[in-house]
């Protein structure tokens, strides 16, 4: 698998939105964002400096300081001290290269300040907030990147919550519900763990086409959606079934638009990586394209 930390690069705050029934037609509302991904990593800066020279222990102490000097009773405190220790789990994972030897040992810190900070945006907003939810996507998606081919339970479980909070405080006709059921179907579609079971590739597939419907019907956010098709093609071809993703390319690759020729692109790429030549070739065809 090609890591991909999405989220984990660029991550906003979210602030409390309607709820809408499960049932609403698809809109256009998105919740707000209540903090940049520039902000975030601005509070963090001095660590992450250290980060950049190696010096993991160094830049932990700092966190630590910087929590203490924010410490205070009200609401406002408890809240920079939550994003302070999410905005450090953040920076980990990307703070090396992804080959580096180390890091594992830096994903596996992100992990004690990414669960600290899903504790206590819990505390402060309850169980049932944009916040705590997208918090546990992001956590999901780190436990996952611990080992990416067959990713650990917690990352399932945290996925499934995410995704059924998602769909309980913004609906499924939403394009962040649809990605969070994206990551879900993802991480349940690895081969580590679908072991080639026929049943369990079907239910990632059946994840993936509902993320991809729900976010295309969607009519005022299509960006990033070429992800969810591209990324289900992956995990057909990772799971040895080459032929079922060229037809599902087939079949879905309309719902995409203007992504159609990307997705095609690095399909091709991933089924002449998997030594599926001829298949890349005929994908490459299909959308008019010169074989790569």
């Amino acid at each position: 698998m090609k890591l991909r930390i999405v989220i984990l690069a660029a991550v906003v705050l979210l602030a409390q939105v309607a709820a809408p029934s499960a049932s609403a037609k698809p809109t256009c509302v998105l919740t707000k964002d209540r903090i940049s991904a520039e902000d975030m990593t601005a509070m963090v800066q001095g660590p992450v400096d250290l980060l950049a020279h190696r010096q993991l222990e160094e830049a932990q102490a700092e966190v630590e300081r910087l929590i203490k000097a924010r410490a205070s009773p009200s609401q406002a405190a408890k809240l920079a001290a939550a994003d302070t220790l999410l905005a450090f789990a953040i920076e980990l994972p990307v703070a090396l290269p992804a080959d580096h030897p180390d890091q594992a040992r830096y994903l596996e810190v992100a992990l004690v300040y990414g669960r600290r900070a899903l504790a206590a945006y819990v505390d402060i907003f309850g169980p049932e907030h944009p916040e705590v939810v997208l918090t546990m996507t992001t956590l999901a998606e780190m436990v996952e990147f611990t080992n990416p081919d067959s990713p650990p339970d917690e990352a399932v479980e945290l996925a499934e919550k995410s995704y059924a909070l998602s769909r309980k405080l913004l609906g499924d006709a939403n394009v962040e519900t649809a990605h969070r059921l994206n990551i879900l179907a993802r991480i349940v579609g690895r081969p580590g763990r679908t072991r080639g079971d026929a049943a369990a590739i079907e239910r990632s597939s059946r994840m993936f086409e509902k993320a991809l419907r729900d976010w295309q019907a969607v009519p005022c956010e299509t960006s990033g959606i070429g992800t969810v098709l591209w990324e289900h093609l992956d995990m057909l071809v990772d799971n040895r079934r080459p032929d079922e993703a060229v037809q599902t390319f087939v079949r879905l690759s309309h719902l995409v638009g203007e992504d159609r020729e990307q997705v095609a692109l690095f399909f091709a790429g991933s089924l002449r990586e998997g030594g599926y030549d001829a298949l890349a070739d005929k994908v490459q065809a299909l959308v008019g394209g010169d074989p790569i």
